[in-house]
């Protein structure tokens, strides 16, 4: 997934670097010599607007006050899309990757910047007659598809991350603006909205015989999608505000790529009050959204192999702090019980970590760490350590003794008896000697089993149990998980009046 990229961006944070306005400026200029189209009309518009830029860049003070900043980068934002984002040909297949890739990341950290100095831009809009290219849409519903058609193409892979890191910058720049909460409910509903077309269509399909990536030509996003957000008929936006997905393969991992982006840890925990409520409903969805992903590559594994371990990251930035005894959520359950069942299906087909490269030991370390938080989990509900952990324990144990690069793993092969310790049918006083947190040398596996608490655990246990829940609305719901838990695991479901053990024994 995106490496930390939801920051400042670096051209803005750099000692002694001109003023943001005065490098946007001076970034638009260096395209404009090259420039030229065969529309007579756009080519007299970007002398225009070419005209503007050098003129406001001789002379910064013209720009008055923060309203005239704001319109003046919406102006460079347009030019910058247009040459450079709308430039990128996707089908020439002699094209330079490399300067595909160079121009692709130069106009992301130019809206970065942009964005950054004046985030009230990503709201603007115009009469629809300004720009020859822009209707009345807000400028983030026009400039958005230009990004997402490049988000998973076979020729932009090397893009995924930064271009998922951009729109992690984008909701927590909205989060950081007080005047622009309201537009957080609008970018995540565009995003999810995306990712779950993409994800339906998906399922709607099956492999070829030859296991080739699949033509699918879908238009997003929908005419319906666009009417919500914009009030109007979605029809009479579609022409500059929609992007076309063609294989299976860019849409799989597109649909991924917008997911992980809204469950990074950055946005799901965010410390805002406003933000928290409108992202509430974001948690439930990201959890049935992984769900579906999960078996959406299974299907089409061939055509678009995508690391188990992924999911597993994006699962742990979807659970709770710390699970709690007291107040067991439906969602809360339902995120351990994703993550037992991700768990499972990396410990079945292990072979992404039994590497000694950089992948690989990330994805071990990710693995690692939640198979700690799984033990957290067990700790405080027993059935999900008792159901999952025999069905992941025993397979990364017989894994580490076949492979020697996993058994000399220590920080690994200890969080698997971690599990194993917190999983058996009383809850243990205390961690063995070598499972001890200062036996870790990673500090954030150090700190998820310091976290654990074991020890304090016996009084909860002592307490009377409660009782059993009527079936409600929720219970239905997690029925359902639960089955599809006992499925992935091959067990089977548990008599109403027997015993967990009773699966395993």
């Amino acid at each position: 997934m995106a490496a930390e990229h939801h920051g400042r961006p670096a051209a803005a944070a750099a000692p002694n670097a001109p003023p943001p306005s005065t490098l946007a400026a001076q970034l638009v200029e260096n395209i404009s010599a090259s420039t030229k189209s065969t529309r007579s009309d756009e080519n007299a518009e970007l002398k225009r607007l070419f005209a503007v830029i050098e003129k406001v860049k001789n002379k910064p003070d013209l720009l008055k006050d923060a309203e005239q900043r704001t319109e003046h980068n919406h102006m460079l934002i347009y030019v910058y899309a247009r040459v450079v984002l709308e430039g990128i040909k996707l089908d020439d297949p002699f094209a330079d990757r490399n300067h595909l890739r160079n121009e692709a990341l130069k106009a992301i950290n130019f809206l970065k910047v942009t964005i950054e100095e004046t985030p009230n831009v990503l709201s603007h809009t115009t009469d629809g007659k300004q720009f020859v290219f822009r209707g009345e849409e807000p400028l983030w519903i026009w400039v958005f598809p230009k990004i997402l058609r490049l988000l998973g193409h076979s020729r932009c892979l090397d893009l995924t991350a930064p271009i998922e890191g951009f729109f992690q910058f984008v909701i927590l720049a909205v989060i950081r603006t007080g005047s622009m909460w309201k537009l957080l409910s609008s970018i995540t509903l565009y995003l999810r909205e995306t990712s779950s077309a993409l994800l339906n269509h998906l399922q709607d399909m099956a492999p070829s015989a030859a296991g080739r990536d699949v033509s699918i030509d879908i238009t997003l996003p929908s005419a319906a999608a666009l009417e919500l957000l914009l009030g109007k008929p979605g029809t009479l936006f579609v022409q500059q505000t929609t992007y076309t997905v063609q294989h299976v393969s860019q849409a799989l991992r597109q649909a991924t790529t917008l997911i992980s982006a809204l469950a990074h840890h950055s946005i799901s925990k965010t410390s805002s009050s406003v933000s928290r409520s409108s992202l509430s409903e974001l948690t439930p969805w990201l959890l049935d959204s992984l769900l579906s992903i999960r078996a959406v590559q299974n299907t089409w594994q061939a055509v678009a192999p995508s690391p188990r371990a992924d999911l597993l990251e994006i699962a742990l930035n979807l659970l709770p702090n710390k699970p709690s005894p007291a107040r067991k959520s439906l969602a809360s359950q339902k995120a351990y019980a994703l993550l037992a069942l991700l768990c499972a299906e990396l410990s079945a087909h292990p072979d992404e970590i039994l590497g000694i490269d950089e992948k690989s030991l990330t994805a071990r370390k990710t693995l690692s760490l939640a198979l700690i938080r799984l033990a957290h989990a067990s700790l405080v509900d027993r059935e999900i350590g008792r159901i999952a952990a025999p069905k992941i324990v025993f397979p990364l144990e017989l894994a580490c003794s076949e492979v020697p690069s996993l058994g000399e793993a220590h920080d690994f092969s200890r969080s698997i008896r971690v599990l194993k310790q917190a999983s058996t049918s009383v809850v243990p006083d205390s961690l063995d000697p070598d499972t001890q947190p200062a036996r870790f040398t990673d500090p954030e596996l150090c700190q998820a089993v310091e976290d654990l608490g074991i020890g304090n655990h016996a009084a909860e246990e002592g307490e009377p149990a409660p009782k059993r829940r009527k079936v409600s609305m929720g219970a239905g719901e997690l029925d359902e998980w639960t089955a599809r838990l006992y499925e992935v695991l091959q067990a089977d479901p548990i008599p109403e009046n027997g015993t967990l053990e009773h699966t395993f024994l």
